[in-house]
């Protein structure tokens, strides 16, 4: 398996505020659209034909978003929802007639069979102006579980997924005829049918030719995009059954995030989908979106999730197997020099615990890292390396690092750097502050600008639900071994929204920045660097979309003008990266 990192950047903006947030993610790329309800929700996903307005389905409502630029999620604004009057249960997948004047929705009530429902709007592309129920048709003589559908663009017919159910390959695809362009839906006769052989079918969109269809399907724990051939467009019988050598891998051997709906941009050159992303700490699933660009129109083999900027560097030592995640970054004050720590998945082979310094072309731009210039062995201390920090001088570095990924020894660790910012020069000085007794799992870390204080953020011995962010005092500046808690905040309360995470703080003290694996909150202190004052709801929040799952640390630039998110990737084929973006 290829283990590498992957270093992407966005363009920066005013600084230190989350509301700012931006990833550039080239001129599609990835963009987040707020919570789902729960795993079960499948959003479906459309867009008006000339790109400038994007359509979420889920639960039941539809979701109305306005492009900044025609064809770009990551530039999506909220514009209204609609509750569909006819509907009673779950919507999937969702589409529109080519002049916007009507809606049609897969509606799966309760204990129900399911439906496609079809809704006239009275103002093309405007949900709100959507009318009650006009007609539906029953699919329940040929369909288990309706997951997605698609319209050739003439209106004389429409392919339904499917999904029947996760444990089975079976899931089929069934066409349905209009006498006329359009005509009312209850009018559909089934047609022609085909079994693909493949799991969990949540999505299908095809190019504008019928030619080329393209499903969303599962192996396992692995989601693929897959293109099928039809020798005669929009003629199901005709579609070759095997994707072999035309998938693109959307995630593997991981269930954090799901996808499903599909749409392609009027060129064939774009194909949408939306996603639903598990943010465990806070009980709720991220709604996001991804764009797949390809070369060439209407070829899978030219896919890729477009991205501003990409860079491989070469496999890293120690990080042999996707098991081992990313962790930092912490970057040289002057940002020349580039930082990541690993730690080990619990349960399997592979050891983190190790420390990476790379140099960087460009000061700040991730982008411009070289190949790797040290790697230094911190396994002694625990293999667990969650976060690191180093004294603004480079003479000093901390870890806090445990030796299992839940119980085990807890702490934080000191070593000196006899070369400032050099970590071959790194040598633990036996300088620790024990956090054994006062978490079970520790995520992230952060120092006063002075090292006179220090803050944990973690779960307590109780479970992981019992959270809490812990302020200590160091009696002598950047010496751990002096640290002694001042006051904790208990976040296990559904109440606060601070929670657990890896942490940062403006260098003022008035603001704390939180990443629970999904998104990155900000916090507001009204005395600074006193979290007995920390507001008990972030301000703003700004939800991670990338094609990485695993987001383990992230660093804001001191001029606050950008950040940075270390990940472990499971779209990839293990791939570690850091993604960069603007503030």
């Amino acid at each position: 398996m290829l283990t590498s990192m992957r270093l992407l950047q966005a363009a920066t903006n005013t600084g230190w505020d989350f509301a700012d947030a931006s990833w550039g993610g080239g001129t599609h790329g990835g963009a987040n659209f707020g919570a789902v309800t729960t795993n079960s929700d499948r959003p479906g996903i459309a867009f008006k034909s000339d790109g400038t307005k994007m359509y979420r389905s889920f639960g039941s409502l539809v979701y109305e978003y306005s492009l900044g630029t025609a064809w770009k999620q990551s530039t999506a604004t909220f514009t209204q929802s609609k509750t569909l009057s006819g509907t009673a249960g779950t919507l999937y997948g969702m589409a529109f007639k080519s002049d916007g004047t009507k809606l049609y929705v897969l509606a799966s009530p309760p204990s129900s069979d399911p439906y496609l429902e079809e809704y006239s709007l009275s103002s093309a592309w405007d949900v709100s102006t959507a009318g009650t129920r006009a007609a539906y048709l029953d699919l329940s003589a040929q369909i288990t579980k309706a997951a997605d559908l698609v319209f050739k663009p003439d209106g004389t017919l429409f392919w339904v997924t499917d999904d029947k159910d996760s444990t089975v390959t079976n899931s089929e695809i069934f066409e349905y005829t209009l006498g006329s362009a359009w005509a009312t839906i209850s009018t559909a006769s089934a047609g022609n049918s085909v079994t693909m052989g493949a799991c969990c079918m949540d999505g299908i969109t095809a190019n504008v030719a019928g030619t080329r269809m393209y499903v969303l399907s599962s192996t396992g724990l692995n989601r693929y995009l897959a293109q099928h051939t039809l020798t005669s467009g929009w003629d199901l019988s005709t579609v070759n059954t095997s994707s072999s050598g035309t998938t693109y891998l959307m995630n593997q051997n991981n269930s954090i995030t799901t996808y499903s709906g599909l749409d392609m941009k009027t060129d064939d050159t774009v194909v949408f989908t939306a996603t639903s992303k598990n943010n465990s700490l806070e009980s709720k699933y991220n709604g996001g979106g991804w764009s797949l660009k390809m070369t060439s129109a209407s070829d899978i083999t030219t896919m890729s999730f477009d991205s501003p900027s990409s860079k491989y560097i070469a496999p890293l030592p120690s990080m042999s197997g996707n098991d081992v995640e990313l962790t930092g970054p912490f970057f040289k004050s002057d940002g020349s020099k580039m930082y990541l720590g690993s730690q080990s998945g619990d349960g399997f082979s592979n050891t983190g615990g190790y420390l990476y310094e790379f140099n960087l072309g460009t000061a700040w731009d991730s982008s411009t890292a070289s190949s790797l210039v040290t790697t230094k062995d911190l396994t002694a201390q625990g293999a667990y390396m969650k976060s690191l920090f180093f004294k603004p001088d480079g003479a000093k570095l901390f870890t806090l690092a445990s030796t299992a990924e839940s119980g085990g020894t807890r702490g934080v660790f000191e070593y000196d750097l006899s070369g400032a910012w050099d970590a071959s020069t790194a040598t633990y000085n036996s300088n620790t502050k024990d956090l054994s007794s006062e978490f079970y799992y520790i995520y992230g870390f952060w120092f006063k600008p002075d090292g006179t204080k220090m803050y944990v953020s973690g779960a307590t011995v109780s479970g992981a639900n019992d959270t809490r962010l812990s302020e200590y005092n160091l009696s002598s500046a950047w010496d751990v071994s002096t640290a002694s808690l001042n006051q904790t905040v208990d976040t296990s309360d559904s109440s606060h929204k601070v929670n657990a995470g890896y942490i940062s703080f403006k260098p003022t003290g008035k603001i704390m920045y939180r990443m629970n694996f999904a998104d990155i909150s900000q916090f507001s202190l009204t005395t600074a660097w006193d979290i007995s004052t920390i507001s008990s709801t972030a301000s703003t929040s700004y939800l991670l979309e990338t094609p990485y799952e695993y987001e383990r640390g992230f660093y804001i630039r001191p001029s606050g003008k950008s950040f940075y998110v270390s990940a472990r990737g499971a779209g990839n084929d293990g791939d570690r990266a850091v993604w960069q973006y603007g503030l």
